[in-house]
């Protein structure tokens, strides 16, 4: 082939679009059709014969036809056959069976193509003879698929994934291919890929089923349709043929309709099934009153009598009912129904199921108060025994070749301590393995009471032994397990070993309190309370309840047995030991080192320097590990890595500090917004008056009058349009003390502060020191004498 470049987009255009048909296939293809048929045709007054035909092989591509016959006197019997009649090159999708003459046609849909098949059976063979006709290929059908096919005698309905119709007659002299009619383009359904047929009463008309519509079809017009759904979720899933009554049997994923062939907008009868959202439900009519809602991917069969009574009227008799066959399947790929034409349609049928597998499984089916049911009997062929007998050993792979150990549990077993609850049992029917606990308990905790008395007296002062050292946090329950002896049967975990207060002693003195860790709270350096968190497994505060886990009790009965009862209640005290000694977490040192908490004159010198860097941060119980990186590196330890946000941000946090009463200052004032200072009260307004010359009023104490400076001059502007209203501001203690020779200087310094900021090196304050203030805004002040004010004008 040619080289040629081609876009990864377009390549990823093609993946996205197979992966997405994939994902819809799983939920509901609608190229997937019915895989198991039947046909039975009446040859006597007393018998009939017919086959079904299903596909099997590794990938469903081998058509098998087995032979059905049915007699008035002993049923139905089926011969399955051992070997395949047609092997095609692609899996099968569907299959149609009908009648012709006194033959049987059978259509078979593949991916490929459709082929036809007329099968005979000569009286003096046991296998069928079949006879091939043109198939229906692609090109035929404008190089779309087909997705449903319809037989009548031998005329052949099909229509493709687009909606359009083609029709052809396989063994007839001139096998032609003609194209009826196409859906307008500037139709718009929900899926545009799903179409059913159905035939009406008359051989040249019939129904097309949209997934959200149904037409009536017409081999000489277009289709007209008449029948729609008026809700967006709603799909139609499957048609029935119209029956002698005129009644045309239509299913969706919500109800079922009974419509009237002759007026369809508007259905006759309509209910709703209550299935789960499933678009491959099916109905099948038995007669003229049974009908059955069936799907592949589940056995549930419901059944619904509907019939026409005296009044011509459609009626529904009773609640719908429901059937679930004993099938060994869940889901599967055919059905079909087997009806004796020896026995009432509405009375009885066999229903079988094809499995994904291959395996086909079935039941009969029959009304309440009969006296004789449809047998049915399968014969075996000598070819189907041996398939059955050979022995199928799986192929191992290199998992299954892993050498294993065999290792017999049973000495395990006879030391566990478990007892029967759920069931009656008498002494004598006790298993040892379960009976032997059961008997010692009470002399082994006999004779450790000593031991538990000596180790209540021990949990106060355990943690106080030199010899003690542990780096770990420890619960109560810890200290007990330790200070106690070795426990003969160790085990990895201290918790699932078990101690000696698992007994009855045990369990009294802690509701007696002798086990309250008061005295070694006030022992360790540090200490937690877990009573909140195991509040959620049940455990209360409250020390003074009775039996807090009662209510975990299993349910009393006659069936319960006194042995059953102790135990259940010494499991639920030990509960309740094990709970109430982990609500306390101890630790022999304290979170943070003494090193570090002692304040050096070296560490005060560097918190009163003006320099950048913070101090370094101190670690409690935790403590990083970082690994050493390749090179030199100024920093050294646990403070390597550490830059100078991480240092800021933990300064202000105290090690050891509870995190119930910890408080976050916002430094930049963002999270709790300050509230406004409040505006200073405006001086008093002065009315205009007649000329007057403002003096200050002078202080009680005696001053030089020489030392007397002339007070600021401050203008306010009067909102109710009077002339300017001027006031004197109190005088600052430099002022009235300056002498005169310094009066200059203060004018001018005063000047100078007003100009603008002065540099300055002073740390400024905030808990990020070293950052710049906001400037403040400037205050413009008038100085200078007054002599006098007259209105409008100043001298």
């Amino acid at each position: 082939m040619p080289e040629a470049d081609i876009p990864m987009e377009l390549i990823r255009e093609q993946l996205e679009e197979e992966d997405a048909r994939s994902s819809q296939a799983e939920n509901f293809d609608p190229y997937v059709g019915n895989t198991l048929v039947s046909s039975l045709q009446q040859n006597t007054t007393s018998s009939g014969e017919g086959f079904i035909a299903f596909p099997m092989g590794d990938i469903m591509s081998d058509l098998n036809i087995s032979t059905v016959n049915i007699s008035k006197q002993s049923g139905v019997s089926i011969k399955p056959t051992a070997s395949y009649k047609r092997v095609f090159n692609t899996p099968i999708q569907q299959l149609v069976a009908g009648s012709l003459d006194h033959d049987h046609l059978l259509a078979i849909r593949t991916y490929a193509a459709t082929d036809f098949l007329r099968l005979k059976k000569p009286p003096d063979r046991a296998t069928w003879e079949s006879e091939s006709g043109p198939n229906l290929g692609v090109r035929e059908t404008n190089n779309r698929e087909i997705v449903d096919l319809k037989l009548r005698f031998d005329c052949v309905l099909g229509v493709t994934d687009t909606g359009s119709l083609h029709t052809t007659r396989p063994f007839s002299q001139k096998p032609n291919v003609a194209h009826v009619c196409d859906i307008p383009d500037s139709s718009e359904f929900k899926d545009p890929n799903f179409w059913r047929l159905a035939w009406d009463l008359n051989p040249n008309s019939g129904f097309l089923v949209s997934s959200d519509s149904v037409s009536t079809l017409d081999l000489r017009l277009p289709p007209k349709k008449y029948f729609e759904l008026n809700t967006t979720t709603e799909f139609l899933t499957s048609v029935e043929d119209c029956d002698i009554d005129g009644i045309l049997r239509l299913c969706s994923t919500n109800q079922i309709f009974w419509l009237d062939r002759r007026n369809m907008r508007s259905p006759l009868l309509s209910v709703r099934h209550y299935r789960h959202f499933d678009r491959y439900l099916l109905t099948t009519t038995f007669g003229n009153a049974c009908t059955l809602l069936t799907s592949r991917r589940n056995n549930f069969i419901s059944v619904y009598d509907v019939s026409q009574s005296n009044d011509q009227l459609l009626h529904i008799r009773g609640e719908p009912s429901s059937i679930l066959p004993p099938f060994t399947t869940l889901e599967s790929v055919g059905q079909t129904f087997i009806r004796s034409p020896f026995v009432g349609e509405d009375t009885h049928a066999i229903v079988l199921k094809l499995s994904d597998r291959g395996a086909i499984s079935g039941c009969g089916l029959s009304t309440e108060g009969l006296q004789s049911s449809l047998a049915v009997d399968v014969k075996y062929t000598s070819a189907l025994k041996s398939i059955e007998e050979q022995t199928w050993e799986p192929k191992e792979g290199l998992m299954l070749k892993q050498d294993h150990t065999q290792l017999s549990m049973a000495g395990a077993y006879e030391s566990m301590c478990v007892l029967v609850l759920f069931l009656p049992f008498r002494s004598s029917d006790t298993p040892e393995l379960f009976r032997k606990y059961s008997e010692d308990i009470e002399q082994r905790e006999e004779d450790e009471a000593p031991h538990v008395y000596n180790l209540v007296d021990q949990i106060p002062e355990y943690l106080q032994k030199s010899d003690i050292v542990s780096e770990q946090m420890l619960t109560t329950y810890d200290v007990a397990f330790r200070a106690g002896d070795e426990p003969k049967d160790p085990s990895r975990s201290d918790f699932l070993t078990g101690s000696i207060l698992n007994s009855q002693r045990g369990y009294r003195g802690l509701r007696q309190g002798r086990l309250k860790p008061i005295s070694l709270k006030t022992k360790v350096p540090w200490h937690m309370d877990l009573a909140p968190t195991l509040k959620g497994f049940g455990v209360s505060d409250a020390e003074g309840e009775e039996d807090p886990f009662a209510k975990f009790n299993l349910r009393d009965g006659d069936m319960r047995t006194g042995p059953s009862l102790r135990l259940e209640k010494r499991s639920r005290e030990q509960l309740e030991v094990d709970l109430r000694l982990s609500c306390d977490v101890f630790s022999s040192y304290p979170f943070a080192k003494p090193g570090e908490v002692d304040q050096t004159l070296e560490t005060m010198t560097e918190a009163l320097s003006l320099g950048d860097v913070p101090s370094e941060v101190e670690f409690g119980f935790l403590r990083p590990v970082i690994p050493q990186p390749d090179g030199d590196s100024k920093e050294e330890g646990e403070q390597q890595g550490l830059g100078v946000g991480v240092k800021l941000l933990l300064k202000e946090w105290e090690v050891g500090t509870d995190l119930t009463d910890y408080t976050y200052q916002d430094p930049y004032n963002i999270v709790e917004a300050r509230p406004p200072p409040r505006r200073p009260a405006p001086p008093p307004m002065v009315r205009a008056a007649p000329p007057q010359v403002l003096t200050q009023t002078q202080p009680t104490e005696p001053r030089p009058a020489m030392l007397m400076v002339p007070p600021l001059l401050t203008m306010k502007k009067s909102s109710s349009g009077a002339p300017p209203v001027l006031g004197t501001q109190p005088q600052t203690e430099s002022q009235k003390t300056a002498p005169p020779a310094q009066f200059e200087h203060l004018a001018q310094s005063q000047t100078q502060s007003q100009g603008g900021l002065m540099a300055s090196t002073q740390v400024l304050p905030g808990p990020f020191g070293g950052r710049p203030t906001k400037k403040k805004a400037e205050k413009k002040k008038a100085g200078g004498r007054i002599l006098a004010v007259y209105p409008g004008r100043i001298i």
